[in-house]
């Protein structure tokens, strides 16, 4: 027996309410990417795609080798931290980190000290908006194989 996505159910007593990949009453994991999500009510048992990110804490992958330029926007970083392209651009730093490279901003690792932004009171704007299990969060986590992509294979 499938999910109504075509998925094999997954764990036993959980919903796709409960799921990361549920957003406004759809499922955006189930169908090939750029198809319109698939509906599904909140109470619907979760799928072999189901997913929680529970906590920024141990993840950091929007700040880590997911994304190469954030743009400095909205000031309050120090100097030695932004990066000017041009006269129109001003990117936040990056620094080697693993297989690329991280925010200048990231302290932690993890896993002994939780990741964490030395400057988050004045964080840019692209940083403020993203949130824990939205899409953007999402695809960072699978660019530093922290989530399985859900339309490959």
């Amino acid at each position: 027996m499938t999910h109504p996505s075509g998925q094999p159910w997954g764990p036993a007593d959980r919903t796709c309410g409960e799921c990361t990949w549920r957003a406004t009453g759809a499922c955006v994991a189930a169908r090939p990417y750029g198809e319109a999500p698939f509906p599904t009510p909140g109470d619907t048992r979760a799928c072999a795609l189901f997913e929680v990110v529970p906590s920024c804490d141990p993840c950091g992958a929007c700040c880590r080798e997911a994304f190469d330029a954030v743009p400095a926007d909205g000031g309050g970083l120090p100097e030695s931290h932004v990066l000017r392209w041009d006269a129109d651009f001003t990117t936040v730093r990056r620094v080697p980190q693993g297989r690329g490279t991280r925010c200048i901003c990231l302290y932690g690792d993890g896993t002994n000290a939780p990741f964490r932004c030395t400057h988050y009171a004045v964080r840019p704007t692209a940083c403020r908006e993203l949130e824990r299990g939205e899409p953007n969060c999402l695809l960072a986590r699978r660019l530093v194989g922290l989530s399985a992509d859900p339309h490959s294979g």
